[in-house]
């Protein structure tokens, strides 16, 4: 039957809001909150681990009072395609690499869509308590809120009250297809520089008009039939669960909402309070027991004087029942009325009745029964609200540890706001959204065997960072794999090998440094010379401590003519020192350490074979990517020509801070850089400074047990804030296990793993993810490595050519 407006607000069962308090009262002086709930890696996590989350949502469900109704719902709901675009995709800037965003804007809608079909999940805790005033209410709701969120903070979640608006939007979500009217965000800088969002809501305009919430929440309107019901355009069907099995698995929550459909989901908890409790466990133990005592009446009048005449059933039941009394005086068992409710949402009554056989099938998988709510629609779909407001009489008693197998908890989400794409969640399909700029430090390693997509995964985050932020990106690259891609975004390849055109000075010092700087750059860069001869020298014993003193008084004789009052002054370019400068003052001592470092020094200046370092620097590049090609520097050069190059990338951090830029910069083969003390120390100290000067370091390698040998490389590893781990061999995933405390789960995930499948880790939390890319674009051609997809490429090209050639010849 159809029914009229005023019966559609009458539906929804809210008497009233409370702006000042942030509350909605669904009754007299029952009050309602709603909480965001963080998710954890549950499904993941070692069972020692898992065993503890557990035991933790264990005491949130025991610490509510019977004086309190509470609520788990999870919401599939679809995406708005306007927050899609504000918070992920690339904005266009009017420049030539808009066909670029374009491009990738289409490839994260596409994984959006292939994922759950546009459908994300929200998960809410509800609470509702009784008052006698608003103020008491909110007394009361501000002590929960702390308890809650400390509560489920210790098990890696969080449970974030939500303000009025917010709840007021997500109540309207579920009602109508629209939600762009009721709630507007606002954007503001806060103090700190940082981007806030503020929701608003013109509760003062509404009543103006004479309106109540529960107008602007109802859809046009509503029809309820015996096994389904309209909302406005909207079919939905509502089911309640009839039956659960004795034993269920902590992932039946997750089963049975992973759909790619709006859903609706809701658990409505009841405390029963500890008198109630003994009370009704008593009474169910003596109606029990006179059963047993009528059995043992008949089996005496049969002869038989023992237990072998009663029902098994009924002993069983005694046990049960014994059991249960003894767990809640002894194990904090408490009893909770439950009632678990799901509303289907559809375009139409063939697709509606499709969803609701996939959910039937679903519960069935698990041993459950549920069923459609016939004749009860509007009570079903009330009851599913995340309001506490269950209209089912019904109900089923749990005890607090089979209440907490519906543990809500499956696989944590990344999705900061103005983040970059990582691809998918391979758990849970959604977007991966990870902005490192907001980690505790932006270091980072990428860690993956040979063909793993190592290299990909690097490369999509280089072009991403260029699309959607100013930031320059630097990339030293051993093996030639980044040109095409700095090609495509004219950048600029500087190929640095033995007699080559290109030069850098180790000694070099960028006139950017200023007073406030903690760090006085002569004796920095001394302390970088010291890392530069120890790479020089190859000496299993290191540097002495006289070697080190001579070389760094040569250093500071080097800058001595520009230092005035203790400050370095500007450096005229031609006047800067050199390799070859300093190989020449510690030719003229007369210690013989000093004697033997010149001669060392002598192969790598002047007119020395491999003096590739030896001049001033001559590149002068201003593009924002920038690529230092080393394929043809000789092993004998390459981690020299690493460390030089970190250096002369590190000049530049430093000038891009003094104008507010970030600067991200990428090492790949890092590994060679831990294979003696003193880079490995340089590069740690680079890496912890980076943060404050606004760098993002990256490094890149295949050979992760080279790399792990270093103690310096491993304390790098644990403390970075972005670890990106494909496939792994043996050996390799053993020492990652050590090293990130990996689940057996987690290590599968980089066990003979597909190419672009492994683990992003983001300093706290391990996020499973999956990096499918189409090849139909300009930006796959750029980024692939494979020979052979770039050999097919090139042919591609020359053939196109030649069809345009002829095509041109022939008009003419």
């Amino acid at each position: 039957m159809n029914i009229n407006i005023s019966t559609t607000q009458k539906t929804i069962r809210i008497s009233g809001v409370y702006e000042k308090y942030g509350l909605i009262e669904t009754s007299k002086g029952r009050f309602v909150k709603i909480y965001r709930l963080g998710d954890n890696n549950y499904l993941t996590a070692m069972e020692e681990e898992q065993a503890q989350i557990y035991e933790g949502y264990r005491k949130v469900l025991n610490s509510f009072g019977s004086n309190v109704d509470f609520a788990i719902t999870i919401f599939n709901r679809a995406i708005n395609e306007n927050e899609v675009s504000e918070d992920v995709l690339i904005k266009e800037a009017g420049d030539e690499w808009d066909y670029l965003r374009k491009q990738m804007n289409t490839i994260i809608l596409d994984r959006i869509k292939e994922g759950k079909n546009g459908i994300v999940k929200a998960k809410y805790l509800s609470v509702s308590v009784e008052s006698k005033t608003p103020k008491k209410a909110f007394d009361e709701f501000s002590r929960i809120s702390n308890d809650l969120n400390k509560s489920f903070e210790k098990i890696g979640s969080f449970a974030i009250p939500l303000t009025l608006p917010e709840e007021i939007e997500i109540l309207y979500d579920i009602f109508n297809d629209d939600d762009t009217f009721l709630v507007q965000t606002h954007r503001t800088v806060d103090d700190k520089g940082q981007l806030k969002e503020e929701k608003s809501f013109d509760f003062e305009n509404m009543r103006s008009q004479g309106l109540t919430i529960n107008d602007l929440l109802a859809p046009s309107s509503f029809t309820f039939e015996p096994r389904y019901m309209t909302m406005g355009n909207k079919f939905a069907r509502t089911l309640r669960v009839t039956q659960l099995p004795s034993r269920l698995s902590d992932e039946f929550l997750t089963n049975v909402t992973d759909m790619n459909f709006s859903l609706l989901t809701t658990i409505n908890i009841h405390p029963i309070s500890a008198k109630q409790a003994d009370a009704l466990v008593a009474k169910n133990l003596s109606f029990i027991r006179d059963e047993k005592k009528r059995a043992l009446q008949a089996g005496q009048k049969a002869g038989i004087y023992d237990d072998s005449y009663v029902d098994p059933k009924i002993l069983d039941r005694e046990a049960e029942a014994l059991a249960l009394r003894d767990a809640m005086h002894t194990r904090d068992e408490h009893l909770f009325e439950t009632s678990i409710t799901v509303t289907i949402f559809a375009e139409n009554k063939e697709q509606l009745d499709e969803y609701t056989e996939t959910i039937i099938t679903e519960y069935k998988k698990a041993a459950a029964t549920i069923n459609v709510m016939i004749n009860q629609q509007e009570e079903g779909f009330n009851s599913t609200l995340p309001l506490c407001n269950s209209q089912i009489r019904d109900r089923r008693t749990l005890t607090t540890s089979s209440a907490a197998i519906f543990i809500p908890f499956s696989t944590l989400e990344l999705n900061d706001k103005s983040g970059i794409n990582y691809s998918c969640n391979l758990i849970s399909k959604n977007l991966i959204v990870y902005d490192r700029m907001s980690s505790n430090n932006f270091n980072g390693f990428v860690l993956g065997s040979p063909g793993s997509g190592k290299s990909f995964i690097s490369k999509v985050e280089m072009l991403s960072v260029f699309l959607k932020t100013n930031a320059d990106i630097i990339v030293i690259d051993p093996e030639d794999e980044y040109t095409a891609l700095a090609t495509m975004l004219g950048g600029e390849v500087i190929k640095i090998m033995p007699d080559g055109k290109s030069h850098i000075n180790p000694l070099e010092i960028v006139n950017s440094y200023e007073l406030e700087d903690e760090t006085n750059p002569v004796n920095a860069k001394a302390d970088f010379v010291l890392k530069v001869m120890e790479c020089i020298l190859s000496s299993p014993f290191g540097i002495d401590s006289i070697q080190q003193t001579i070389i760094d008084e040569c250093v500071q004789e080097l800058f001595e003519p520009f230092v005035v009052n203790g400050r370095l002054m500007d450096i005229p370019e031609d006047e800067m020192p050199t390799l070859t400068d300093l190989q020449f003052l510690l030719a003229k001592r007369r210690e013989p350490e000093a004697r033997s470092l010149a001669m060392a020094l002598k192969l790598y200046t002047g007119k020395g074979s491999l003096n590739t370092f030896g001049f001033k620097t001559n590149v002068k590049t201003r593009s924002r990517f920038v690529v230092y090609q080393i394929r043809d520097i000789g092993d004998r050069l390459k981690s020299l020509a690493m460390l030089t190059i970190l250096d002369h990338i590190w000049n530049r951090i430093v000038t891009n801070r003094k104008v507010g830029k970030n600067t991200w910069f990428f090492v790949d083969e890092i590994y060679l850089l831990f294979q003696n003390e003193y880079s490995a120390t340089f590069l740690n100290t680079l890496f912890r400074r980076a943060r404050k000067y606004g760098g993002v370091p990256t490094g890149i390698t295949q050979n992760v047990s080279s790399l792990l040998e270093s103690p310096t490389a491993r304390d790098m590893l644990q403390n970075c804030c972005y670890l990106a781990i494909l496939s792994q061999s043996g050996p390799d995933r053993e020492r990652l296990r050590e090293i990130l405390n990996l689940s057996d789960t987690q290590v599968s995930y980089i066990t003979n793993a597909p190419r672009g499948q492994g683990l992003l880790y983001t300093g706290s939390n391990l996020v499973p993810f999956y990096s499918r890319f189409p090849k139909g674009n300009d930006i796959y051609k750029a980024l692939t490595s494979d020979l052979k997809e770039i050999k097919d490429f090139e042919e591609m090209e020359k053939r196109e050519e030649v069809r345009a050639k002829k095509e041109l010849k022939r008009l003419i």
